[in-house]
């Protein structure tokens, strides 16, 4: 069909320009059905990444979840997050309020709450805690202090310290979970009294 004998039949040549006519159309429509092939296949993969996403998300959702239930079920015990260098508080579990009395609005607007409700005898102790993480000597750390309730109460606590990156931010941040021990201590006080009192008397 690519060329023509002289003199010219008007009736060969439309035919041939009719065959080269439906050859153009032909490759137009393939290479639209090869652009709508490629229009779905992206689609497909855009709709199985948000699937995916979606899918991690209500994973990442149900774990916090869990977590922050985990979290309200402590109730001898307060977990909470801060800035490892203003000690400004970013999160603080509900049972704070219930152990201590300060409302959670306090523990994060209170300029350095958690020392100033330290007891004073037991302030350099945690101070020295948390140096060793600001400093870089260590990742852990843990202190035994009193923390001063709201109805001036002094409770004690076994406070376990962890310095991390918050996985969003990528932030370094100060995690602790402050679990109350003054029952504990009483006992120990009391049988430490009752041990001394038989040392005399014996």
């Amino acid at each position: 069909v690519d060329y023509l004998f002289k003199p010219v039949d008007i009736h060969v040549l439309r035919s041939k320009v009719a065959i080269f006519a439906e050859l153009h159309r032909k490759k137009l429509e393939l290479l639209h059905a090869q652009q709508q092939l490629r229009e779905r296949e992206r689609l497909e993969r855009e709709q199985e990444l948000a699937q995916l996403e979606l899918k991690s998300l209500r994973h990442q959702q149900a774990a916090q979840e869990r977590y922050r239930e985990l979290v309200d079920g402590i109730n001898h015990g307060i977990v909470w997050s801060a800035d490892p260098i203003s000690l400004a508080f970013s999160f603080v579990s509900p049972s704070a309020e219930k152990i201590l009395g300060y409302p959670e609005t306090q523990w994060k607007t209170e300029e350095r709450f958690l020392l100033k409700h330290i007891h004073p005898d037991d302030q350099q102790h945690v101070a020295r805690a948390l140096a060793t993480l600001k400093d870089g000597r260590a990742l852990e750390a843990s202190a035994e202090h009193r923390l001063i309730a709201q109805d001036g109460r002094a409770l004690w606590f076994h406070t376990g310290l962890r310095l991390t990156r918050d996985s969003e931010s990528g932030r370094r941040e100060l995690r602790g979970l402050s679990v109350e021990i003054t029952r504990m201590k009483e006992a120990e006080e009391l049988l430490r009294s009752n041990k001394n009192r038989s040392d005399f008397l014996s």
